[in-house]
């Protein structure tokens, strides 16, 4: 079976036309935050069916509007593919939230709440001896320092994702957000960083 991976399409209509007539060859397609939707590429997902092509929300993604969409993955979970156990975690702090408008090109609830939060941490305390993939828009601040060679702002989304890592570091570990194409192991973790349009192909 194969997982292709997408990073950020920010509402780019070629790129997202090109990943969507492409879905038909791979069992799942799942774009990792900022798609666009609110910014008009809700429009598309109606051209795929959602078997194919699943949206993790990202901080430039209205998650609101996106959940009246099956292709949404949902604000955090876990899964099963291919024999393979995938958790993932929605969402991301835009540090030019100051400068947008809310309700037009920002949304109050483009991270997890303290209350997602905290089930998400119990969900993977859970499971997380299982889990062989985490897929999050954003990373852990132990992995994003070393993209922006600096360690990042301090965020709501960075400090769960760290405790996360911090109470099971799983074997592999795959975001997108940072707009760079980038991959270092950290202890047990090989995490990886998805550009803008970037596809990964996992296959099992």
């Amino acid at each position: 079976m194969e997982l292709r991976l997408v990073g950020d399409l920010h509402g780019d209509h070629f790129a997202i036309i090109e990943v969507l007539q492409s879905c038909h060859l791979y069992d799942l397609t799942i774009q990792l935050g900022d798609f666009g939707v609110g910014f008009g590429a809700e429009c598309y997902l109606p051209l795929v069916s959602h078997d194919k092509f699943r949206v993790l929300q990202g901080n430039h993604d209205n998650s609101s509007l996106l959940a009246r969409y099956p292709h949404d993955l949902g604000r955090f979970g876990v899964f099963e593919f291919g024999k393979k156990k995938i958790f993932y975690v929605a969402g991301a702090c835009s540090i030019d939230y100051g400068n947008r408008t809310p309700g037009l090109s920002c949304w109050p609830d483009e991270e997890l709440s303290l209350k997602e939060s905290d089930d998400c941490l119990d969900l993977w305390e859970e499971v997380c001896g299982e889990i062989d993939i985490v897929l999050s828009h954003d990373g852990p601040p132990n992995f994003t320092q070393n993209i922006k060679k600096e360690f990042p702002i301090e965020t709501h989304t960075g400090r769960l994702l760290w405790e996360m890592w911090k109470i099971h570091a799983p074997p592999k570990w795959i975001i997108a957000h940072w707009h760079r194409s980038f991959s270092k192991t950290i202890g047990k973790t090989k995490f990886q960083c998805l550009d803008i349009n970037e596809e990964k192909i996992l296959e099992f």
